[in-house]
Parts: structure tokens; C-alpha cells; sequence
């Protein structure tokens, strides 16, 4: 299968993903079956995808390096904007103040938390180190073996932390591993770690028609294992979470059967191309039609934000290209030393 091809179906499945998860922001979780489904569908998708295409060629720190660029740079400049026209227009900015803001930034690792939606940038960036250890720790080749070990190990943890709830148990260290999003990548591995060890089923794919064939049975599974899978990206949950495992699988099988199906769709796929910034962006334009023009229609809001979407992915990826990871701003040479790299 052509490249071109490949990344035409999975530009349609981050579009999808992206879609939702701005709808999501905007409008709210309702606990209805459909926003269940969701829940279990969203941020898996973009796993799934950066599972695929997660590589340990080139060695541990280029690895690093790669997604210290696409994740962290990203999640650095995008929280600052919002966390800069937060505190002009709404903040009661005194010493105190800053000073909290510095504390929570460089100890409680919640930097982050000033644009909500960027939690997920920093959990990528670990799932791509636990694998890599994985990987070394678990040299064999049986695919199918390393997987049910990961997910014993991550269902294991998941029954641990189970009734642990950080927010109620604030020592430095419970906070910083919460903020760090560990728990969340830990949760989500099995479908990140199966994306990587199967790669090549997405990658090469059979035919439409057989993966078609499987996808009404994988939406009936879905649906009858979906749960608010949130509660798990917060270490709080009172369902089991092989549940949540198979309603990921069937949900991830079903929407890339059906974006590998239909190919590229316009408007959808650019919006996955450019996914990152959409995810980087929206919270903060929502922040300002909320909470500064005091627009609260839920509706014109997204429709809005999805309006200015490809303005502000102009602006972004022309002008600041290596903080929307369309360049590399460090880079590891041949001979191992790391430069700084603003020509390119």
C-alpha cells in the first residue's frame, strides 16, 4: 500500500478523534450511552495512531529527543498562551499568585493544567518511554505473549490504584505522579503497546471487505462494554477495567475499519493532519468566548472554534513550525551531541 494512501485513512481517523474531542469540550459529558461510547473512543484513536508509528531505530535518547519536540515543546508554549490570556483577563494577579503559578509549573508538574486538554501530550510522551522499556525488559519475540503480560500488568495496577484518589491524598509526591500523568499512560498502554507490536496489520491492512466484515461485531461489543472511560485517565473508577480494555479494542477495530474504508474526507482529514494544534488551540478560544465575550451558546462556540481551526493552523505551523512539531527545534547529530536548530 502507497504512503500516500496510508496516511490518507489515519488523517481521517485523527480528524474524527480531534472532532469529537473538541465537541466534547464544548458541550460537556451528559453520562448517555453515545457519550459513554465516546469516552472510550477519543483520545484511544490518537494512541492507536502514535502507537503505529512509535520506532526505537535510532536508540533511546534520539527517540527522546523526537518526542520531547512533538510533545513537550508543544504542550511549553501552548499552556503558556493560555495560562498568559487567563491571568490578563481573569486572574487576580498578585505575588501570591505568581508564585503559586511557579510552584504548580516546576514541583507539581501541572503545567498542563493550565490548558486542560494538553494532559494528554505529556501521557503520550511517557507511553512512548514505558514502551521502550518494555521492549528491553521483554527481548522475546512472541507478540501475543508481551501483550498479555502488559495488560495483566496494567489490570493489575488499575485494581491497585483502584480507590486511591490523589486529589484526596495530597503528599508532594501523590500529586506529582498524578500531574506527571503516568497513571493515565499506564492505563492506556494496552492499546498504545498493541499498536506498536501490530503495526503492520494497520500499516497493510486486508482487504476492505473483510475488515468491514468484523465491524458490526465490534460495534456491538462497544456498545455493550462502554463505560465513562474518563474515570480512569484519573486513577478513579468503580467498574472493572477489562471492561475498559475491550470497549477501547472493539471501538479503535470499528473506527479504523471505517476510516480505512472511506479513504480521505476534505475537511475531516486536514483537520487530522493538523491535529495537534487543534488540540493545542481549542480550550483557548473557548476560553475566550466564554469567559471574556461571555458567548455562551454552546453551538456557536464550536462552530467558532472549528471555523478559526484552519486560521490559526496557518499561523501556527507557518510561524512557530518547530512548536507545532512541524520542524525538529533539537536535534541529535551523528556523532551524539544535541543542537539547537531554528534554520531548517
Amino acid at each position: 500500500m502507497a504512503e500516500k494512501e496510508r496516511i490518507r485513512h489515519f488523517d481521517t481517523l485523527k480528524g474524527i478523534a480531534i472532532i469529537l474531542v473538541v465537541v466534547h469540550h464544548v458541550f460537556g459529558y451528559n453520562d448517555t450511552i453515545i457519550d459513554q461510547m465516546l469516552e472510550s473512543m477519543r483520545m484511544p484513536l490518537f494512541v492507536l495512531v502514535s502507537g503505529i508509528f512509535l520506532s526505537f531505530r535510532r536508540g533511546f535518547w534520539v527517540l527522546i529527543v523526537k518526542k520531547f519536540n512533538r510533545y513537550i515543546l508543544p504542550l511549553l508554549l501552548f499552556s503558556l498562551l493560555y495560562a498568559t490570556i487567563h491571568d490578563i483577563f481573569l486572574a487576580d494577579i498578585n505575588i501570591t499568585y505568581i508564585k503559586t503559578r511557579i510552584y504548580n509549573y516546576c514541583i507539581n508538574l501541572s503545567l498542563s493544567n493550565a490548558n486542560e486538554p494538553l494532559w494528554f501530550l505529556k501521557m503520550l510522551f511517557f507511553l512512548c518511554i514505558i514502551t521502550y522499556g518494555i521492549e528491553k525488559i521483554m527481548p522475546f519475540k512472541s507478540r501475543i505473549l508481551k501483550l498479555a503480560i502488559v495488560i495483566i500488568i496494567c489490570t493489575a495496577f488499575a485494581y491497585l490504584v483502584a480507590d486511591f484518589d490523589p486529589l484526596h491524598h495530597e503528599t508532594r509526591l501523590s500529586v506529582i505522579i498524578f500531574n506527571s500523568k503516568v497513571p493515565s499512560a499506564i492505563f492506556m498502554l494496552p492499546i498504545y503497546y498493541f499498536a506498536y507490536l501490530y503495526k503492520d496489520f494497520f500499516l497493510k491492512p486486508p482487504s476492505k471487505k473483510l475488515l468491514l466484515a468484523a465491524a458490526p461485531i465490534a460495534l456491538v461489543i462497544w456498545c455493550l462494554s462502554a463505560r465513562d472511560a474518563a474515570m480512569y485517565y484519573t486513577a478513579v473508577a468503580d467498574f472493572p477495567y477489562p471492561l475498559l480494555l475491550i470497549a477501547q479494542f472493539a471501538a479503535v477495530y470499528f473506527c479504523f475499519a471505517v476510516a480505512y474504508s472511506i479513504g480521505r474526507v476534505p475537511v475531516i482529514s486536514y483537520f487530522g493532519q493538523y491535529s495537534l494544534v487543534i488540540l493545542c488551540t481549542h480550550s483557548t478560544v473557548q476560553l475566550i468566548l466564554n469567559f471574556i465575550i461571555k458567548l455562551n451558546n454552546e453551538i456557536v462556540v464550536f462552530a467558532i472554534v472549528m471555523i478559526t481551526a484552519p486560521i490559526l493552523i496557518y499561523v501556527f505551523t507557518r510561524y512557530l513550525p518547530h512548536f507545532t512539531a512541524q520542524k525538529e527545534l533539537i536535534k541529535v547529530r551523528d556523532d551524539g551531541k544535541i543542537r539547537i536548530n531554528f534554520s531548517d
